[in-house]
């Protein structure tokens, strides 16, 4: 379980909020919130960060899970969401209901452990959750 200050208070403790370069992570859990995998996809630079969609999925596959979080930081300082952190997160929740997964949420954390979650902003409206696939 995620420590007092959920995922937020997590990704302080492990440092994403100190990084100088923007880094993605995928936490996968499973049902009952027991964490599975914390594991960093991406590094990219100061300011930008590539997400490699398989790589995401592949990290909750992989934990033996089927829901998630992602987050990654701003060390710029400003914890908005850029166009393109939308259009990433669109991208995942559109793989995540193709694949059965069921995403939770997108942090953005700043270098002072300020916080902006998706979620919590209305930008992101997870399905919901079933634990499989009808056909």
């Amino acid at each position: 379980m995620p420590p007092t200050g959920g995922v937020p208070g997590l990704l302080r403790k492990l440092g994403l909020s100190t990084l100088t370069q923007e880094a993605f992570w995928v936490i996968a859990y499973d049902a009952a919130m027991n964490i599975r995998t914390i594991i960093e996809t991406n590094r990219g630079t100061y300011a930008t960060v590539g997400v490699h969609l398989p790589s995401v999925f592949s990290a909750v596959l992989a934990a033996g899970a089927d829901r998630f979080q992602v987050a990654h930081n701003h060390p710029t300082g400003d914890i908005r969401p850029t166009a393109k952190d939308i259009s990433t997160t669109q991208a995942i929740m559109l793989g995540a209901n193709q694949l059965g997964l069921y995403f939770e949420d997108h942090h953005i954390v700043g270098p002072g452990g300020q916080h902006y979650s998706f979620a919590k902003n209305k930008l992101l409206i997870s399905a919901p959750y079933t634990g499989e696939l009808s056909t």
